[in-house]
């Protein structure tokens, strides 16, 4: 089978997709619809099967901790090692940071400064892929981006962060420039396309950026919405401010007098100050707060009739959302970051102002009182992430982006 690549323009960022990865139908959709739009710094060509003579190529993957650092990072890497990654290259994980005591902050980061420098040295991994949000991890994992680069190494930047412009416009001088011959130097994935516009920017190149959306598992189809006497209001996340954690109590406040809801606000963060605010609202035999699940306690949750609401300030792509769209639920959310790439106000669900506590309450009263539309909407959501965010193309799609396989004994 011969690889093959079509490109086009998105704005500043020009697109190129393998074809080898996905039937001829996915495409051909237009660009809000896939999962990858790719620009190589050389034109990487699609990887194929794996053939005789050839081995996977090596990929050293630097993260957070799996296991003790929940969030987005852990939340996908999890997904790539679900859907199969480890079998498709040759990977090496690696986390570099723990959070802790400053001892054990240090401790952790010389022990995994050595573990990366001897597999940089001596694994000698094909591609360096780093995982990257703002702030500490930015300066973190730039400093093994160019270890990669003095070694010779090609390297992937892959941007987690919710809010990067704010991190950037509040550095001085000199730490911005430092950020731009930093991004310059690599190729950069970004989690949508609204995302790789900011990013090409920043680098003052498209070339070298890629748009790579997380990707969610489908499950089994949830209850049918539409003979429910109840519907769920789900909150996945952080429970704090940047994921409008306040707000949505705030919202629900106002919809005291609507009946058929109920809310769960599952999720790590600040529990005692949303348990206070519930308290505040009268809302105690309404609202639940879980506190975190694990990924069996989401299925549990998001496999009953739901409304999946994140009303955040600040996002990359919410896993969250993408687990309520594939479970066949609309949502309820913000103009934030790479959200208006992935819900489409009025047909997946309702997009507000980040803050505008009335038009929230408004949005959940509308579909609240509307099981049809919950039930198209949510039908809507369901093709969209089969097509476009399904774990296995997202995993093919990142299996293209690292390149062609090398040969054995290269």
């Amino acid at each position: 089978m011969r690889n093959g690549s079509t490109q086009t323009e998105m704005g500043d960022v020009s697109i190129s997709v393998c074809r080898a990865v996905r039937p001829a139908p996915i495409a051909q959709q237009t660009l809000s619809e896939r999962s990858l739009h790719a620009v190589p710094l050389e034109g990487a060509p699609c990887v194929e099967a794996r053939q005789d003579g050839f081995a996977k190529p090596r990929v050293l993957m630097i993260g957070v901790h799996p296991e003790r650092t929940p969030g987005g990072i852990a939340a996908v890497y999890a997904l790539y090692r679900r859907g199969g990654l480890s079998n498709r290259v040759s990977l090496r994980y690696r986390w570099s940071q723990l959070e802790g005591r400053l001892p054990l902050r240090l401790a952790v980061a010389v022990a995994a400064a050595l573990r990366i420098g001897f597999d940089m040295l001596f694994w000698r991994p094909d591609v360096v892929h780093l995982m990257v949000a703002a702030n500490g991890s930015f300066f973190r994992k730039s400093v093994y981006l160019w270890m990669a680069r003095l070694l010779g190494r090609r390297t992937l930047f892959h941007m987690h962060a919710s809010s990067f412009q704010e991190f950037y416009a509040g550095l001085p001088r000199w730490a911005r420039g430092y950020v731009r011959a930093t991004l310059a130097r690599t190729e950069v994935i970004a989690l949508s396309p609204s995302w790789g516009r900011f990013y090409a920017e920043l680098r003052g190149t498209r070339r070298g950026v890629h748009v790579l959306g997380n990707p969610v598992a489908i499950p089994p189809l949830a209850a049918d919405d539409v003979q429910a006497s109840e519907v769920q209001l789900v909150f996945l996340g952080r429970v704090g401010e940047r994921k409008g954690a306040w707000d949505l109590i705030g919202a629900l406040a106002q919809l005291r007098a609507v009946p058929g809801w109920r809310a769960y606000i599952a999720g790590d963060g600040d529990l005692d100050k949303a348990r206070a605010l519930v308290r505040e609202h009268g809302l105690e035999e309404r609202v639940e707060i879980c506190g975190w699940i694990d990924r069996e306690g989401v299925e549990r949750l998001l496999g009953k009739p739901s409304i999946v609401v994140l009303p955040s300030y600040r996002e990359g792509l919410p896993v969250a959302l993408l687990q309520g769209m594939a479970h066949g639920h609309p949502v309820v959310s913000t103009h934030a970051g790479g959200i208006p790439d992935l819900v489409e106000h009025g047909r997946s669900g309702y997009l507000v102002a980040p803050g505008a506590v009335a038009e929230l309450a408004a949005a959940l009263r509308r579909l609240i009182g509307d099981a049809p539309r919950r039930a198209r909407m949510g039908a809507y959501n369901r093709r969209r992430v089969e097509r476009a965010y399904a774990l296995p193309l997202v995993v093919d799609d990142l299996v293209a982006l690292y390149g062609v396989e090398r040969e054995v004994g290269a």
